[in-house]
C-alpha cells in the first residue's frame, strides 16, 4: 500500500458532510480550513453550535446556549493546530430522524463527503496526525469511512448504524486542560 502523505494547509479549504436519502442530500457539517484555524460547524435546522481549534492551541465548542451563557462555556488547551499529533474524535452526533426534504436541490461539490446510511446512524469526526486504519467495533456495523488527507491534521469521518439506537461513544478521547467561562 503506498503511503499517503499529509501535507499542512497553505490555502482555504471548506467541504460539507452530507447524508442521502431517496429525498436528497442533507448537509450535517461544514469543515473550513485555514492555515491556522480549523471550524466545524454544524448545519441542522435551527443549531448554530460549531468546534474550533486554532494555532494558538485554544479549542472550543460553541452551542446557542453557551453563546448565551458565556460563564458555561469551555475552552481547552490543545497542543498548537501544527503540532497536533495522534487521533483525536472531535464529534461525535447521532442522527436518529430522517430530516424533511429541503427545497434547495443540492449537489455535492468536489472533496464533499457523502454517506448513504439512513437513519438512525451515528457520525463520528476524528482529526489525526497520519492516515489510520479504523479496527472494527463490535457495534459498529455498516460502515462507512471517508478521509480528507490534504491537510494536516487529517480529517476522518465515520458514519454506522446504530445497534438499538445506542448512543455514539468516541473511539479517540484525549485529555486536554480545560478553562472555563472564556
Amino acid at each position: 500500500m503506498q503511503q499517503q502523505i499529509i501535507r499542512p494547509v497553505s490555502k482555504k479549504m471548506k467541504f460539507t458532510i452530507y447524508y442521502k436519502d431517496d429525498y436528497g442530500l442533507h448537509p450535517l457539517y461544514e469543515i473550513n480550513r485555514t492555515a491556522t484555524n480549523f471550524y466545524i460547524n454544524s448545519l441542522q435546522v435551527n443549531d448554530r453550535s460549531h468546534f474550533s481549534y486554532h494555532e494558538s492551541g485554544v479549542s472550543s465548542h460553541k452551542s446557542p446556549i453557551s453563546k448565551k451563557n458565556p460563564e458555561i462555556r469551555v475552552e481547552k488547551s490543545r497542543p498548537p493546530l501544527s503540532e497536533f499529533r495522534g487521533a483525536e474524535s472531535i464529534i461525535t452526533a447521532n442522527v436518529l430522524l430522517n430530516v424533511l426534504a429541503s427545497q434547495k436541490t443540492r449537489l455535492p461539490k468536489t472533496g464533499d463527503m457523502v454517506f448513504t446510511i439512513g437513519p438512525p446512524f451515528a457520525l463520528e469526526i476524528i482529526v489525526s496526525d497520519k492516515d489510520i486504519d479504523l479496527p472494527p467495533l463490535l457495534d459498529r456495523v455498516t460502515v462507512d469511512v471517508q478521509k480528507r488527507l490534504d491537510m494536516k491534521p487529517a480529517i476522518i469521518v465515520e458514519a454506522y448504524k446504530l445497534i438499538n439506537n445506542t448512543l455514539c461513544l468516541p473511539r479517540f478521547d484525549q485529555k486536554h486542560p480545560i478553562k472555563f467561562g472564556q
